[in-house]
């Protein structure tokens, strides 16, 4: 289903519009890049038709072979990227359904919205992007939260993309002779008792490996908030599975 994001993102569009995002034709340059192969940056100077990112992104001035459009380049970063946002996604939302809604959704504003894209030279793509599925989640958890009954707890999926067993290595039960399948519901329990931004933080720099910085970048506050919040998120986990 993830693999046809990008036909179902700008579904009912024509090729004219795709087209009209990236201008009229680009100018001739120097190096030639297959667009497969073309940095994200680059990628989104092309969704966004912005004439002088073209000239200025990288050392070299590129060109994309043959006659390229907007959405050939915007099919590249879901194919390029998908996977990722949507682990993000179910670690925190814990339904695979939702989880591949977020995503959609974030590439459809980004279909929609390029311009959002400042193209900050210190700020990655995929940075940048984490960020808003991560508002996204943060949205749909706290709508749930003020229903009824939360769709996520009473549909929560058991996918292996939740837990990587090596990731959460310090916060596992005591008892030894407790299985594998137990030591996942103990440590899904213990990460859902946690305050909202504890669980991000430790998901992002636990699951998906980020560095304190770019974790902290993602969720817009200071690296000492960061590890602020991972302290506490890790003795809350750690008291909870004792």
């Amino acid at each position: 289903m993830r693999q046809n994001l990008a036909k179902e993102t700008i579904k009912g569009q024509d090729t004219d519009t795709a087209q009209g995002v990236m201008g009229e034709s680009m100018p001739m340059m120097a190096e030639m890049v297959d667009v497969d192969d073309a940095p994200d940056d680059v990628l989104m100077a092309w969704i966004k038709g912005d004439e002088a990112d073209k000239r200025q992104v990288g050392q070299a001035p590129i060109q994309v072979q043959g006659r390229t459009k907007a959405y050939d380049a915007f099919s590249v970063l879901v194919r390029r990227h998908n996977d990722r946002f949507y682990a993000l996604a179910y670690r925190l939302l814990r339904n695979a359904q939702e989880a591949e809604d977020v995503v959609q959704d974030c590439f459809m504003k980004l279909w929609h919205k390029p311009y959002l894209w400042r193209g900050d030279k210190k700020t990655r793509f995929t940075t940048w992007f984490y960020a808003i599925v991560l508002n996204e989640c943060r949205m749909r958890w706290r709508s749930a939260k003020n229903s009824a009954v939360s769709q996520y707890t009473q549909h929560e999926d058991t996918q292996d993309i939740l837990f990587d067993a090596a990731a959460m290595t310090d916060f596992r039960p005591h008892e030894h002779h407790i299985d594998a399948q137990r030591q996942h519901d103990v440590l899904q329990q213990g990460l859902n008792a946690l305050p909202e931004r504890q669980k991000e933080a430790l998901v992002l720099c636990f699951f998906e490996e980020m560095s304190n910085k770019d974790a902290a970048d993602i969720m817009g506050i200071k690296v000492k908030a960061l590890e602020s919040l991972l302290m506490r998120g890790k003795a809350g986990l750690r008291e909870f599975i004792r």
